[in-house]
C-alpha cells in the first residue's frame, strides 16, 4: 500500500511517497538528520493511524505552535493522538502535552475537532478528583483565542463567526465568570429585543443560562421554545432547555419530551441533552428504564436507536454495562440488536480507558494545573 509522508527540515517542504509492501517494514527517510519536525500521512491521505515517538511528538509541537504544518495536518494529529489513545495504544499524558501546542491555533475545524475530543474527556474524568485541573487546563488552553470576543467584526470570515460559539461555549461550560456573566447579559436583553441576539449565538447563550440558573430561566427558554417561529431557534431552546443540571429541571424536561407537546422527531434533542451532564445521564437513563413501554410505542426505527445510544453509550463502569444488558435481554425490539451491542461495547471501552488512565493522567494534571 501507498504511505505518504511529510517531511520538513529548514528550508525545504516537500510530500515523498513509499510503497509498504509488508506488513512490517522498516524505513529510512531520505534527506532526514532528525533534528526537524516530519508529519507523516500528508493531508491525512491514507487511511491509516500514526503513533509517533515522544521525540519527534516534541517536534511536531513545536511545528504546531508556529502554525508551520497545514490545518488538515493539525486536524489528523488530533484524531490520530485520540483514536490511538482510546485504543490503549498511547498514554493520554502524550496526547495533552501535545495539545498544549494548540494555543495559537486559528482554524475553526481544528477547533472543533478538538474542542469536540476535550469534551468526550471532560465527560470520562467529571467525577474524577482531578476535574477541576483538567478545566483549568481547558481554560488555559483557549485563552488565546478568546480574543474572538462575542461580536462579529468587518471583515471576518463565516467560520470565525462559528469559531465563536465553540471557545464561547467551552470556555462557559468550563467556568469562566465574566463568559457566563456576559451569556446572562445577553439573556436578558434577548428577553427585550429578540433581534439583539445573533442565531449563531442563541444555543450557547441558552446552554449557559440555564446551566447557571434555576427554574426562571427553565420557564423563559421553555417560553421561547413554545412561541418562537423559527425552526432554529426552536429546536436550540429545546435542546437547551434540556440541558439543565439540576435533577428536578431534568426530569421535567424529560417528561415535557414524551407529553405530545415535542414533535416525535425532535424528541431525541431531549434525551440528547438530558444527559449531556453526569447526573443527567444518571436521570436520563432511569428515565429511560421506567418509561420503557412508552418510548417504544412512541419511536421506533432509527430515533429509537438514537435514544438508545444518547442514553446508554456514556456509561463508563462495568457494573453499567451489566444492568443495561440485563434490562434489554427481555426488551429486544427488532432493529435495535446492533445499536445496543454498540452501547454495551462503548461502555466497557470507556471503563477499560478511565481504568488505565485514571492515576496518570490525574498525575500529570495535579502537577501542571494545580
Amino acid at each position: 500500500m501507498d504511505s505518504y509522508y511529510w517531511i520538513y527540515n529548514p528550508g525545504i517542504s516537500k510530500v515523498q511517497y513509499i510503497t509498504l509492501k509488508e506488513k512490517h517494514e522498516e524505513l529510512t527517510i531520505p534527506d532526514y538528520d532528525g533534528n526537524s519536525w516530519i508529519k507523516f500521512n500528508a493531508a491525512q491521505s491514507g487511511f491509516f493511524r500514526v503513533k509517533y515517538s515522544s521525540q519527534l511528538s516534541n517536534k511536531l509541537g513545536e511545528a504546531i505552535d508556529s502554525l508551520s504544518i497545514s490545518s488538515g495536518d493539525r486536524l489528523g494529529l488530533i484524531n490520530d493522538s485520540f483514536a490511538l489513545a482510546k485504543a490503549g495504544m498511547l498514554p493520554l499524558t502524550e496526547v495533552f502535552s501535545l495539545i498544549q501546542h494548540f494555543e495559537n491555533e486559528t482554524d475553526f475545524n481544528v477547533w472543533s475537532d478538538l474542542s469536540t475530543n476535550i469534551g468526550d474527556i471532560l465527560y470520562l474524568f467529571s467525577e474524577e478528583q482531578c476535574y477541576q485541573h483538567l478545566k483549568s487546563f481547558i481554560l488555559h488552553l483557549y485563552s488565546k483565542i478568546s480574543r474572538l470576543g462575542w461580536d462579529t467584526k468587518p471583515g471576518e470570515k463565516d467560520l470565525d463567526i462559528m469559531l465563536r460559539s465553540v471557545v464561547i461555549s467551552m470556555l462557559g461550560s468550563n467556568g469562566k465568570v465574566d463568559i457566563i456573566a456576559e451569556a446572562k447579559n445577553r439573556f436578558a436583553r434577548f428577553l427585550e429585543d429578540n433581534s439583539s441576539l445573533s442565531l449563531d449565538l442563541a444555543g450557547v447563550v441558552f446552554k449557559l443560562v440555564i446551566r447557571n440558573g434555576g427554574e426562571q430561566e427553565y420557564n423563559q427558554i421553555l417560553n421561547i421554545f413554545e412561541t418562537t417561529q423559527i425552526p432554529d431557534l426552536k429546536i436550540k431552546a429545546l435542546s437547551c432547555l434540556c440541558s439543565s443540571k439540576d435533577p428536578e429541571l431534568i426530569n421535567r424536561a424529560l417528561n415535557y419530551g414524551m407529553s405530545g407537546s415535542v414533535r416525535t422527531q425532535d424528541i431525541i434533542y431531549v434525551f440528547n441533552a438530558t444527559s449531556s451532564t453526569p447526573i443527567g445521564r444518571d436521570i436520563t437513563w432511569n428515565f429511560v428504564r421506567e418509561n420503557w413501554d412508552n418510548i417504544r410505542n412512541v419511536l421506533s426505527g432509527s430515533l429509537l436507536a438514537r435514544v438508545i445510544t444518547y442514553t446508554a453509550t456514556k456509561f463508563s463502569t462495568e457494573e453499567r454495562a451489566t444492568e443495561i444488558e440485563d434490562f434489554f435481554k427481555s426488551r429486544t425490539v427488532p432493529g435495535i440488536e446492533r445499536t445496543i451491542q454498540q452501547a454495551l461495547e462503548s461502555i466497557r471501552t470507556n471503563a477499560s480507558f478511565l481504568t488505565r488512565e485514571r492515576e496518570p493522567f490525574s498525575q500529570w494534571l495535579n502537577a501542571n494545573f494545580s
